[in-house]
Order: structure tokens, then C-alpha cells, then sequence
């Protein structure tokens, strides 16, 4: 298993070096000067071309690009990601305080998911062709066609416009995460119950199914250790790619109800050009997408010993 783990890291750095060099690249292509903008920041309001270039020499900022990167990734590597051109914040220190929110968020809804998407897809396909099972198709279809942003506004208009029963936005309170958490939930709820319901399906049609049912396994059994435990591989890939996408999709739920979290900040420092910013989240949001993607392959070898040995090249596996 120690060997699977380091191949899957081996393949992964390069993944995370390509990622570095793209934040940085952003910064250095984004329109503006840095150095005038800390200047300001400092506190002359008008520097002269003089001081622009003079600053620019004592940064740094007039070496090769390449110097210039490898130092940038030495700092990132020992978590100094630049200062804000906005506000004058270490970039660190500002994606520390979102990120609690941003991933609040996330592992609230993929816990929605997990806890009724799934349950949703295995009735389904204990019912394939009868009501329920229509009935699921039908909420699945129609939560993974609405838009997240529509969604949002019109569980505001219902739960807090009309009903005032949940805040519109920020975080005030546990409450204040029931809309967002439900928004962000949808499609991957959706698509979660459509997923479970055909890997269900695929499953209950084998023969040892078939075999077991005929000694007189009880359904309960069959359905959890036999039957579920063998469809979740399927459900763990999508579960871990839909976490990476959970996190994403936090930047158009955050806007839509104000909330203090990574989207939000991304959004405010790409309206007000403060790059440093983008940089730092393009570098974090990426870090933890790839370090998501290892721990599913990790798990999905732990799921399925196949995985492993066919990543080691056994003729066995096949």
C-alpha cells in the first residue's frame, strides 16, 4: 500500500508544480504595476517613476522570471504568498480567515449529498420501473437542470422574503448556512441518487446476488454488505471529484449570500485587481483539489486491492 501511495504522489507533483507556475504566471501577465501598488499602500498616493523603478529593483521585480518564480515558490513553500494590494494583508493571513467558511460550506453539503443522494438511488433501484423510482428520476432530473444561482434566489424569496423564517446572508448563525448549504447541494445531490441508482442496478443483476437471495440472505443484508459495498467505488470517485467542484461551486453561493468564505474574497480581489490574492487561492483552491484526488485514490485502492496491483502492472489483476 506505501508503494501505491508514492506512485500516486509521484504522478501528482508535476500536477502541483504546473499549478505553480500558473499562478505565477497570472501575476506576472496581470495588467498594473506592483510595485506603484504597494507603494500606495505605504502611503504616497503619487510616486514618481523614480521611486516606481527603484522599488521595483529592491523587490526584485526587475529580475529573469525565473528568478523570480523559484523565489516566489520558496516563499509559497514557507507560506508567505504576498501582500494584499487591496487591504496591505499578508495574502496568507486573509485566505486563512475565508477558508473556515468556504469549507464549512462544502462538507455541509457533501454531507447532504452523501446522506440523501444515496439513500435516494439505492430505493430507486430496490423500486426500478415503479413509483418511487419514477418519482426520484424526476427530483434528480429536475435538481440537476436548475441553475444554482436561480435556485438561491428563489429559496430566498421563499424561506426568507415570505416565510422569514432563515437569514438572507453573512454568518450570523448555524442558520445562516440552511440556504447555502441546500444551493450548493443540488446538483451534486441530483447526480449523486442517478449514480447510486444505476451502480445499484448493475449490482442486484449479478449472479451471487441472485445466489444469495436464493439461500435466503434477508434483503437488508444483501442490499448493505453485498450489494452497496460493491457499488460504492463508482461512488467514491464521483464523491471525491465533487468535493474539488463543491469547493468551486462556494464562489457563485458565497456571492449570492454574502458570505465571508473563499469565493467571496476571490470574487472582491478579481473585481478590484488585487493579484496577489488571485494568485494565493488559484495555488491553495489547487493544493487541495490534487490532495483530494490522492485521498480518493487512496481510498479507492483500500475499496478494491485491484486498483493496486493493476497500478503495479500484475497480470493477475486483469
Amino acid at each position: 500500500m506505501t508503494g501505491y501511495i508514492l506512485r500516486r504522489l509521484a504522478v501528482l507533483l508535476p500536477l502541483l508544480l504546473g499549478l505553480s507556475i500558473f499562478s505565477f504566471t497570472l501575476g506576472q501577465i496581470a495588467p498594473g504595476d506592483p510595485a506603484r501598488a504597494l507603494l500606495i499602500l505605504e502611503g504616497d498616493s503619487h510616486p514618481t517613476d523614480e521611486q516606481v523603478a527603484a522599488f521595483r529593483e529592491e523587490l526584485g521585480f526587475n529580475d529573469p522570471a525565473v528568478v523570480q518564480y523559484v523565489r516566489w515558490l520558496g516563499k509559497a513553500a514557507r507560506g508567505d504568498l504576498g501582500t494584499s494590494f487591496r487591504t496591505g494583508q499578508s495574502v496568507a493571513t486573509r485566505l486563512r480567515q475565508a477558508l473556515p467558511v468556504t469549507v464549512e460550506l462544502a462538507l455541509l453539503a457533501f454531507a447532504v449529498m452523501i446522506a440523501v443522494g444515496i439513500p435516494i438511488g439505492v430505493a430507486a433501484a430496490l423500486r426500478a420501473g415503479r413509483l418511487p423510482d419514477h418519482l426520484s428520476r424526476l427530483l434528480s432530473l429536475a435538481g440537476a437542470s436548475l441553475p444554482s444561482y436561480w435556485f438561491a434566489y428563489l429559496l430566498i424569496i421563499v424561506f426568507a422574503v415570505r416565510l422569514d423564517l432563515l437569514p438572507t446572508g453573512g454568518v450570523q448563525s448555524a442558520t445562516s448556512y440552511v440556504l447555502p448549504t441546500a444551493t450548493l447541494a443540488l446538483y451534486s445531490t441530483a447526480v449523486m441518487g442517478r449514480l447510486t441508482r444505476a451502480s445499484m442496478l448493475e449490482i442486484l443483476g449479478d449472479e451471487y446476488i441472485r445466489a444469495a437471495r436464493a439461500r435466503g440472505v434477508p434483503q437488508r443484508r444483501i442490499v448493505v454488505r453485498h450489494a452497496l459495498r460493491v457499488a460504492l467505488n463508482p461512488i467514491v470517485t464521483y464523491g471525491g471529484l465533487v468535493l474539488g467542484s463543491l469547493l468551486g461551486g462556494a464562489v457563485i453561493v458565497e456571492t449570492v449570500f454574502a458570505m465571508p468564505g473563499l469565493g467571496r474574497l476571490v470574487v472582491d480581489a478579481i473585481r478590484d485587481r488585487d493579484f496577489p490574492v488571485v494568485q494565493g487561492f488559484l495555488l491553495l483552491f489547487g493544493t487541495i483539489v490534487v490532495l483530494i484526488n490522492l485521498a480518493v485514490d487512496v481510498l479507492y485502492g483500500v475499496l478494491d486491492p485491484r486498483v493496486r496491483l493493476a497500478d503495479r502492472g500484475d497480470t493477475h489483476a486483469r
